[in-house]
């Protein structure tokens, strides 16, 4: 959850900032008790944008996230969940949430200190674990991407 956040605050700040090769470059994540996450990008020069998203795919993998990151995003984590957990519905879902991932519908809060306790050395290990089955999906002309693909 933290390492696709940080990869996708990576890719924005080298696609969309530095690069200005798009209006949209993140990672989300999906997040249905089974996680899964993604690398997206709209732009006009894909064989760019494709170099440096496996640029920066190849620095996480290899130097782990800076942890200096961490703090900043396990804060944005918990205050997104805190929103979704505003109302009636999202309460029930979090209840419903705790009580199928820990057993116990007192752990609503159990997966922050899990955030919390992620190290450098921690997401090198899920890195170096899930970053090389990375799978990727072009939309459009796939002759441009040839190089890329395995």
């Amino acid at each position: 959850r933290v390492g696709t956040g940080l990869l996708g605050g990576l890719l924005n700040n080298e696609i969309r900032e530095q690069e200005q090769l798009s209006y949209a470059a993140y990672a989300p994540l999906y997040d249905n008790l089974a996680l899964g996450g993604a690398l997206y990008a709209s732009t006009t020069k894909p064989e760019r944008v494709m170099e440096l998203m496996v640029k920066q795919i190849e620095f996480v993998a290899n130097n782990g996230i800076p942890v200096a990151y961490l703090p900043r995003f396990v804060s944005q984590f918990e205050i997104s969940d805190l929103t979704e957990r505003a109302s009636a519905a999202g309460q029930a879902r979090a209840l419903g949430r705790a009580y199928l991932v820990y057993g116990d519908v007192a752990a609503v809060g159990a997966a922050f200190a899990s955030l919390r306790a992620a190290s450098a050395s921690s997401l090198r290990v899920v890195a170096g674990r899930y970053i090389p089955s990375v799978q990727f999906i072009f939309m459009g002309d796939t002759a441009r991407f040839r190089q890329f693909m395995r």
